[in-house]
C-alpha cells in the first residue's frame, strides 16, 4: 500500500513539474517598436495561469481519491 501511495505522489509531482515550462509566454525579440498607434488598449499574452488551477484541482482529486481508496482497503484488512 505504501508503494502505491508513493507511486501516485511521484506521478502527480512529475505531471505538475513537466507542465510548468509549457505555461511560459513567448519571450520578446528585443527590437524597439517605433510605430505610432492610435489604439491605447493593451492586452497581455496568455501565460497559462488558468491552467495552474486546473492542475491543482486534478492533483487534489488524485490525492484525495488515493486517500479514500487507501482508507477503505485499510479498514477491510482489519
Amino acid at each position: 500500500m505504501k508503494k502505491r501511495m508513493m507511486i501516485m505522489l511521484c506521478s502527480a509531482m512529475l505531471i505538475c513539474g513537466l507542465s510548468v515550462p509549457t505555461m511560459a509566454a513567448v519571450s520578446p525579440t528585443g527590437k524597439r517598436d517605433e510605430t505610432t498607434t492610435t489604439n491605447k488598449a493593451t492586452t497581455a499574452p496568455k501565460t497559462g495561469e488558468g491552467n495552474l488551477a486546473l492542475y491543482s484541482l486534478a492533483g487534489a482529486l488524485l490525492l484525495g481519491g488515493t486517500a479514500v481508496i487507501s482508507r477503505k482497503k485499510l479498514e477491510q484488512s482489519r
